[in-house]
């Protein structure tokens, strides 16, 4: 019998790069930080204290940006993000977090398609909750953006017991 258990919570995120046929160009696996506002949303689920809506703590947008500055425990968003109306940001909805008990994990996959965040230099990413803090970050090989190509960004959080 367990006595004393730690909860250790994780992130990785895999980039994929697929021609406009769908087949993989490349595709690699980067660990990510959970950063401090991560780590708060968390506890403020568990806290539940009805000072916030429990919503509030959603992870609701993965966003891509520039900067191949390593990510910190006090990031607080993307070094460089791309605009909104580059197709800097994409929505999260509820059917897109997808649960799973017997893996522990919290998965999530966007697509940035063809014709989004053209001429950008992807290198971050960071996933963002429905009130506007970051929950995690990461940055990746840098990617110049064409349209004859789209990035598609699989997430996962997950927890592990020691």
């Amino acid at each position: 019998m367990r006595t004393n258990a730690q909860l250790n919570l994780h992130g990785k995120l895999r980039v994929t790069l697929k021609d406009l046929n769908g087949k993989t160009i490349k595709s690699y696996v980067r660990k990510n930080k959970i950063v401090f506002d991560g780590v708060k949303s968390v506890l403020n689920l568990l806290k539940q204290d009805g000072f916030s809506p429990l919503s509030d703590y959603q992870i609701t947008e993965l966003r891509v940006g520039t900067n191949s500055y390593p990510a910190s425990f006090t990031d607080t968003g993307l070094v460089s993000p791309v605009p909104e109306e580059s197709g800097g940001i994409l929505p999260v909805g509820s059917g897109e977090r997808v649960l799973s008990y017997d893996t522990s994990e919290l998965a999530i996959t966007k697509i940035l398609g063809p014709t989004a965040a053209i001429g950008y230099s992807l290198s971050e990413a960071a996933l963002i909750t429905a009130d506007g803090r970051c929950f995690a970050r990461t940055t990746y090989t840098t990617i110049p953006k064409t349209d004859m190509f789209t990035v598609v960004y699989e997430w996962s959080i997950y927890l592990t017991v020691e």
